[in-house]
């Protein structure tokens, strides 16, 4: 980890750290006050652990979580924030959806399936009150509509790419 930076690069204040996300810049947030910083890295690993069971446990997201930790560890540990940027599995995720405000096309599917499977047979097997199904399914579904009208990433690449006067990335 000795290649990971220790610094915090500081954005002007008139800056909307917001926008600066959109257009895909790596560089962190301005750090929270010491005892607000602690809270946040905390919630950070919480949140890094539940992508992992996420990972591995059709029921838990994992994208959601992911972006959480890293706006968490982006105000409290330009370390951590690094770390998660750079993790073979996780960082594509984080990445694709601060650069370009998308999620990968297989992200989507995986997630798509899971929620169908998974949630659909909670409705349809577990669930015996009515007003309960009907809750959890509508929840189900507003996901899913979430889910596809989220820009996928590769669509989003190929039509930045597709622009005149601008280079691959």
């Amino acid at each position: 980890m000795s290649d990971v930076p220790t610094g915090t690069p500081q954005r002007p204040s008139s800056e909307r750290p917001d926008a600066a996300d959109r257009e895909g810049a790596d560089t962190a947030l301005h750090l929270a006050p010491g005892g607000l910083r602690g809270l946040l890295l905390v919630t950070g690993f919480v949140f890094v652990g539940l992508a992992g069971l996420g990972a591995v446990l059709p029921v838990l997201p994992t994208t959601p979580f992911l972006l959480v930790a890293a706006a968490c560890f982006a105000r409290s540990s330009p370390r951590f924030y690094a770390w998660l940027l750079s993790n073979r599995l996780f960082g594509p995720l984080i990445r694709d959806w601060r650069a370009h405000r998308s999620i990968p096309r297989g992200a989507k599917v995986w997630a798509i399936g899971m929620i169908a499977v998974v949630g659909g047979s909670s409705v349809a097997f577990f669930l015996t009150n009515p007003w309960a199904r009907l809750a959890v399914g509508a929840t189900l579904l507003a996901l899913i509509g979430w889910l596809l009208w989220v820009p996928t990433s590769e669509n989003v690449r190929r039509a930045g790419d597709a622009q005149p006067g601008r280079s691959g990335e």
